[in-house]
């Protein structure tokens, strides 16, 4: 037989370890059915695979396709390095029952749950994420808008992104526009308009 450790080194593919007992190990794990379990493998050491993307609910009768595209590039990206994407959500605008949850993101955060955080801007609940991983230096980022976040941050210019949209359907021969959108931008409608 061997020691734990060794079967530990063997599938992590980690440490000094011959060819030949590694392949022996690996066999053998296989044949059993075998596999790590990754949350006891973090914890042993003291790190987390983990990604928290953070956002504010609109709610349930509207979608947020651009929301939906974030999440997909963050998955995609994450499963090359063998980390998990955890979506957390926040009722917009807050309210009395956000206080639990808020509190329960702060512990988690403060704990060491996620190895960062993705953040996107657009209620006080944003700005109280983002202070909380700071403050537990805890790597971050900020999708949207964030008046006290210049730093780690990536920003959009709807307003531009709507004009420019306008201005192509107008040289294409287009006469009557029409915008449809949400309630959250209103930067898009003025740039559709302007």
């Amino acid at each position: 037989g061997v020691s734990t450790a060794t079967v530990s080194r063997a599938c992590s593919h980690t440490g000094r370890i011959s060819d030949k007992t590694r392949r022996m190990i690996v066999a053998k794990a296989e044949e059993l059915g075998y596999r790590a379990n990754i949350h006891a493998s973090n914890l042993a050491a003291r790190r987390s695979n983990v990604i928290s993307f953070f956002y504010p609910s609109i709610g349930y009768d509207q979608l947020d396709y651009f929301i939906g595209e974030i999440q997909l590039g963050l998955h995609a990206g994450l499963q090359s390095s063998n980390g998990e994407l955890q979506l957390q959500t926040h009722p917009l605008p807050p309210g009395p029952e956000l206080q639990p949850v808020m509190a329960g993101y702060r512990d988690f955060i403060r704990s060491g749950g996620p190895a960062g955080l993705i953040v996107v801007a657009g209620s006080p609940a944003s700005v109280e994420l983002v202070q909380t991983a700071r403050s537990a230096g805890l790597p971050y980022s900020v999708i949207g808008h964030m008046s006290d976040e210049p730093q780690y941050t990536v920003t959009f210019d709807n307003a531009r992104g709507a004009a420019m949209a306008a201005r192509y359907f107008l040289k294409t021969g287009r006469q009557r526009l029409a915008y449809v959108g949400g309630f959250l931008d209103k930067r898009k409608l003025k740039g559709f308009r302007g």
